[in-house]
């Protein structure tokens, strides 16, 4: 059985802590708003909002996934059997998409 040893990179915990807390201050504020006495933003958005912002969102997931997954389905089946001139060149740049964040891309694409 091994033994218990303190961890020896404490500062890459820190320094991991300092980069995680301006990422989730957001979140702790809007979780924290639910909970405050002023609701009438909140009542607003579900009365008036939040179905409309839901069924866009449902129909913006399925429209991904479906095209997503007939794309890259058979642009992975097509590199993966055939022999064509660049094919290394595609089965390297298909996956660029999962490297580059979603922001990153859109803002490239509103620059074009």
């Amino acid at each position: 059985m091994s033994q218990w040893r303190p961890a020896r990179n404490n500062r890459w915990r820190g320094l991991a802590a300092l980069i995680a807390l301006p990422v989730l201050m957001p979140c702790v504020v809007v979780f924290g708003s639910v909970f405050s006495p002023e609701t009438q933003a909140w009542q607003h958005l579900l009365d008036y909002v939040l179905a409309e912002v839901l069924v866009n969102t449902l129909w913006l997931v399925a429209g991904v996934a479906i095209i997503t997954g007939v794309v890259g389905t058979s642009l992975a089946w097509l590199t993966a059997i055939s022999e064509f001139p660049g094919r290394r060149f595609f089965s390297w740049a298909l996956m660029l998409p999962i490297a580059v964040p979603g922001y990153v891309m859109a803002f490239v694409l509103l620059g074009l």
